[in-house]
């Protein structure tokens, strides 16, 4: 669904998974760069690392148990052609519809159709879990800290700092699907990484104002299916 459009990058230190990964059609395998919490990928070095070796309007990032549906195109494409928009450093995101299967005894899900299908049986998601993020080469990756990917606080706070910086914040939930499969048992992961590396400049208060919902711009799909950004008028109280 995402080639030739995409350039598809995987990140891992397991070698036996980077050429499995490679002989599926991914078009990059990369051991992991800067590490940081016992390990973990930073992920202001994987954009980095991904802006270096790949010449490309938009960027992203998102979740491995993450699944797209066709409005995730039609979405970037719908940004890079508002100029007025794109020119400027963007942020994009938006919320998940997590999807238990364990208990609909799903044990994979293959090609658009079973997406859809799979999106009808899953319920969306708090503005707060933000697994996908998006962002184009005028993005000031160097204001932030070097935070661990899949800890607690990064979508938050790189989304808090960016509305900060009147970088140009997009919630796409109006037209992305991000199909988060879910299990009932998870390896539990330090979570306190993020906070002691952002030390002082943690406040709980502060970084709930990365919400989705507090995103300047939201995006609608208009009559003929075709994606356009809207300014956003109202927001939440956490705002």
């Amino acid at each position: 669904m995402m080639k030739p459009k995409v350039v598809l990058i995987f990140f891992s230190d397991n070698s036996k998974l980077r050429k499995y990964v490679s002989s599926i059609g991914w078009d990059l395998t990369l051991s992991v760069g800067l590490k940081s919490c016992n390990g973990t990928p930073v992920l202001k070095d994987m954009f980095l690392t991904a802006q270096k070796l790949v010449n490309s309007k938009l960027y992203a990032y998102a979740n491995a148990d993450i699944l797209f549906n066709q409005g995730f195109l039609s979405t970037l494409e719908g940004v890079v052609n508002n100029t007025a928009i794109y020119r400027n450093p963007i942020h994009l995101s938006g919320k998940r519809s997590d999807l238990l299967l364990n208990v609909h005894k799903i044990t994979n899900i293959r090609g658009e159709k079973e997406v859809e299908r799979a999106f009808k049986k899953s319920h969306i998601s708090y503005g707060y879990a933000e697994d996908y993020f998006v962002v184009n080469r005028e993005f000031p990756w160097k204001i932030y800290p070097n935070l661990a990917i899949g800890r607690e606080i990064v979508d938050n706070y790189l989304a808090f700092v960016a509305r900060k910086n009147k970088v140009t914040t997009i919630d796409a939930s109006g037209t992305i699907g991000a199909l988060h499969q879910k299990t009932k048992s998870r390896v539990k992961k330090p979570s306190d990484c993020n906070k002691k590396i952002l030390g002082t400049l943690y406040s709980r208060r502060k970084i709930a104002r990365g919400n989705v919902e507090c995103f300047s711009f939201e995006t609608r799909f208009d009559f003929d299916s075709k994606v356009f950004l809207m300014k956003r008028g109202q927001y939440t109280t956490v705002c």
